[in-house]
C-alpha cells in the first residue's frame, strides 16, 4: 500500500507473508521502478519487524512501482509488487490565481485594493 504521497517522499506498507518458510523474517528489501525510465531501484530495508518504509529521493511528475521481498535465513521470497503506478505528487496543487486587485478606497497615506478569490483553491484552503 502506498500513502503519505509527496513530489519526494511517500510511505509504503506491507503485511507480513502468510507463510514465512518456517523461519523468522530476518528484514525486507523495498525497491522502486519509475516507470519512464524502467528496471528496479532500492529503496530502502526494514528489519523483520517493521512492515512499512518511507520512501525517499522521489522525482516530481514521475510514476513509480514498488515491490517488497521477505528476507529470512533460506533466502528471499518472490516480490510483492504494487498493482499500480503511483505519481509522485504533493498531494495538493497551486491555486489558480486570484482576480485582478482594484483599488475600493484611497487617502494620501493609504490604498485599499479587493480582489476576487481564487477559482480553485488547488484542493486546500487558501491562507490569508
Amino acid at each position: 500500500k502506498v500513502s503519505d504521497m509527496t513530489e519526494e517522499t511517500c510511505l509504503v506498507s506491507w503485511k507480513p507473508p502468510l507463510d514465512n518458510g518456517g523461519c523468522s523474517i530476518e528484514r525486507y528489501i523495498v525497491e522502486k521502478q519509475d516507470i519512464g525510465r524502467g528496471g528496479w531501484t532500492p529503496a530502502g530495508e526494514v528489519n523483520g519487524d517493521n512492515t512499512s518504509l518511507r520512501v525517499t529521493k522521489l522525482i516530481s511528475g514521475k510514476e513509480y512501482l514498488f515491490r517488497v521481498r521477505a528476507i529470512n535465513k533460506e533466502g528471499e521470497s518472490d516480490p510483492l509488487e504494487t498493482s499500480g503506478a503511483t505519481l509522485a505528487k504533493n498531494p495538493f496543487d497551486e491555486p489558480s490565481a486570484p482576480g485582478k486587485p482594484e483599488i475600493s478606497d484611497w487617502d494620501r497615506d493609504h490604498v485599499d485594493l479587493e480582489w476576487e478569490t481564487p477559482k480553485n483553491d488547488g484542493g486546500a484552503p487558501i491562507e490569508k
